[in-house]
């Protein structure tokens, strides 16, 4: 199976907060969309990723959408002339053209950036 060769599950969503703060993590409610989570657990379901040669190990930690997710690497934030470390609450908007626009969130926003993912079907 296809499945049994893949290292990593990340969502386009969670290649970016791969990105942008080093961290393999994804919200609950996006992962629902995967049919891989067990939502009245709130945890992945080992039977149903069984059935496509998966287990955890593949599959990003899991948070809350209103939970800390990462924080900014150093190396962003020292480009984009910002604090290192932004707590990573993130705004996602798909937009109509294919790109997504992200909001860094600390207190206030404090990055805009648009990033295309051409290519990546939802």
């Amino acid at each position: 199976a296809i499945f049994a060769k893949v290292a990593r599950v990340l969502l386009p969503k969670d290649y970016l907060r791969l990105w942008l703060t080093g961290e393999h993590i994804s919200e609950m409610s996006d992962s629902a969309g995967t049919s891989w989570l067990d939502v009245g657990k709130r945890q992945w379901s080992s039977e149903l990723l069984a059935g496509t040669s998966l287990d955890e190990k593949q599959m990003p930690s899991l948070t809350e959408g209103t939970a800390k997710a990462g924080a900014l690497r150093g190396e962003l934030a020292s480009k984009w002339g910002i604090a290192a470390g932004i707590p990573n609450f993130f705004d996602l908007k798909v937009n109509p053209d294919g790109t997504y626009t992200f909001t860094l969130i600390e207190s206030r926003p404090v990055a805009d950036q648009t990033f295309n993912f051409a290519g990546v079907a939802g």
